[in-house]
């Protein structure tokens, strides 16, 4: 008789057990989730990237093909023209010319207004 007793205590606790246990697990994947932001948190978040957009100028349309975005500033005194063109060939040295293959072997100037291309076909006949 006292194995009967202690075997049905045993059975509620492990049905308790289980019950608990199944109860923690369904209320377990709600908890670990993010929580959906409101729409107050929304709306503040909305406002703070229109700020960053106008502050950047990121609103305004681009300035159109051929024109600057400020005008240039002249010079204030004459411009000795040697130490310009001094100046230029310097920089186009330090340039590098661009290589490489894309449907064919290409040479590229730094500046893109040059490209070479070389491409071509070969055919084997071994008889």
């Amino acid at each position: 008789m006292r194995t009967s007793m202690r075997s049905g205590t045993f059975t509620r606790r492990t049905l308790a057990a289980l019950a608990l246990a199944s109860a923690a697990a369904a209320a377990l994947p709600g908890s670990l989730q993010a929580r959906e932001p409101s729409r107050a948190e929304l709306e503040e978040r909305i406002r703070r990237l229109e700020r960053i957009i106008e502050e950047h100028g990121l609103d305004k349309p681009p300035p159109a093909p051929g024109t600057t975005a400020a005008p240039a500033a002249k010079p204030a005194g004459p411009v000795d023209q040697t130490a310009v063109e001094a100046i230029v060939d310097e920089k186009l040295k330090k340039q590098k010319m661009l290589a490489g293959w894309k449907d064919g072997f290409f040479l590229e100037s730094p500046d893109g207004d040059f490209k070479m291309k070389l491409n071509g076909y070969l055919q084997v006949d071994s008889r």
